[in-house]
């Protein structure tokens, strides 16, 4: 993980740069979903991750993004209850924002893990193993992923 959180070059191809930590430093989780997420990426062996950094097209922060070398990347986003409501055509909905995101961060190339804050944790394991998997396979269109409870 990097030290500083938002910068946008790979920690894989510019190791030399980055002073990495296992633990998040001086970021702050948003919430108790994306500090659960941190955990779970901090335990997992041989991951390269990073905070709030972005994606090509799009001006928000992801809550967190697993680097898979320098052209592959997947970025994941904790949905909370805020997420789960009833997309209206409203700008501040957000439903529709998230299929706003999945569709910039596809068209980018970056493959989207979407993890309910509701699921388990063995729920999100698997999904990101399978998210991990899938990308780490040559070849192949950029996707989203989800938990599922």
């Amino acid at each position: 993980m990097k030290k500083n959180p938002g910068c946008l070059q790979c920690p894989l191809c510019h190791a030399a740069g980055y002073k990495v930590y296992k633990k998040c430093g001086m970021a702050r989780p948003v919430g108790k979903g994306e500090k659960r997420l941190w955990d779970m990426l901090d335990h997992k062996q041989g991951l390269a991750w990073s905070l709030q950094d972005r994606i090509e097209g799009w001006k928000g922060g992801v809550d967190a993004c697993v680097h898979l070398g320098c052209a592959r990347r997947l970025c994941i986003q904790v949905d909370g209850v805020t997420h789960k409501k009833k997309c209206m055509s409203t700008r501040k909905n957000q439903p529709c924002i998230d299929a706003r995101f999945d569709q910039s961060a596809l068209a980018a190339d970056y493959n989207v893990l979407r993890v309910d804050e509701d699921h388990s944790q063995g729920s999100w394991l698997a999904a990101l193993d399978q998210a991990l998997a899938a990308c780490s396979s040559s070849g192949g269109c950029a996707q989203v992923f989800r938990s599922v409870g």
